[in-house]
């Protein structure tokens, strides 16, 4: 039973960060989305994120690869990205995250065995 408390914990943060990562790449003022001026830009920031999302559920470097075919090497990102590729991309992931972190955390019980020796 703790087990699956700890599950549903984890898929409701998971759910919660990509719905506040959501909502801010809705409301980001135009004059914010690209200004340099205090460092990365908040659309990098933002692809950054939705890269390490996708890598840490991904199951394979296969899946992986999608990423990279829609934006390209994150370290090749200078230009600007729109507001809209990243807010397709994350619409795009928010179903199957779901999915894939109940397979990710379907043998949390071994996790905390392994580690608690």
């Amino acid at each position: 039973m703790t087990f699956e408390i700890i599950k549903n914990a984890l898929n409701e943060h998971y759910g919660a960060a990509i719905g506040m990562l959501e909502q801010n790449l809705k409301i980001c003022p135009k004059e914010v989305w690209d200004d340099r001026t205090r460092g990365p830009p908040f659309w990098h920031v933002a692809y950054h994120a939705m890269w390490f999302l996708d890598w840490y559920l991904s199951d394979s470097k296969k899946a992986r690869e999608s990423f990279k075919s829609k934006f390209g090497d994150s370290s090749s990102h200078f230009e600007q990205l729109e507001f809209i590729q990243l807010l397709l991309f994350l619409t795009e992931k928010k179903p199957i995250t779901s999915s894939r972190l109940r397979r990710k955390f379907s043998d949390v019980s071994s996790f905390f065995k392994k580690s608690s020796h």
